[in-house]
């Protein structure tokens, strides 16, 4: 969970750089954790 946290204080310091990433105006952890699922699920596929 701490990683989840200092990742999202990370991305939020850089704010005006998450839409141009594609993430949009905030980050979450919920939403961390869908895309982290999401990852590793794709690398089981392939």
């Amino acid at each position: 969970m701490t990683r989840l946290r200092d990742l999202i204080v990370a991305m939020e310091a850089h704010g005006g750089k998450l839409y141009h990433l594609g993430i949009g105006k905030s980050v979450t952890r919920s939403y961390l954790r869908k895309a982290d699922e999401l990852a590793i699920f794709s690398e089981i596929t392939k």
